[in-house]
């Protein structure tokens, strides 16, 4: 993923968690269950897939290389999610990175902010 579009992917992130909880208590009464699932890295070739618009391609697919080696596999990640959905979670979030990030949010939005602020302008300097 390009990190030019952060905002953009974070923000249809947080709009999926939340109208699937809204829609979760909504179908509740009729026996249906709504599972989010937030599986974090999963080692697709989605990435090798993309266009880099102002980033260096060959710098976003080092970097993707070394990310993907730490990714659950697509395997894994589908195990988890029909895991999730047997057990009829709500929100599910995979990786300790994702979980520890959800709670930083929660706990210190504004330290979330200065945080993302300062990593946009690493992000510029290390792959443009």
């Amino acid at each position: 993923m390009p990190f030019g579009i952060i905002g953009a992917y974070s923000t249809t992130k947080a709009a999926l968690v939340a109208l699937s909880g809204a829609l979760a208590q909504e179908v509740y009464q009729d026996g249906v269950r709504v599972t989010a699932f937030c599986p974090g890295l999963t080692g697709t070739s989605i990435v090798e897939k993309m266009r880099f618009h102002g980033y260096s391609r060959d710098r976003m697919l080092e970097f993707w290389a070394r990310l993907k080696r730490a990714s659950m596999t697509p395997e894994k990640t589908g195990c988890l999610i029909v895991d999730a959905v047997k057990r009829e979670k709500e929100v599910v979030v995979t990786t300790f990175g994702g979980k520890a990030a959800v709670m930083a949010h929660r706990l210190f939005p504004a330290l979330v902010r200065v945080v993302m602020r300062r990593g946009k302008k690493l992000n510029g300097m290390l792959y443009r």
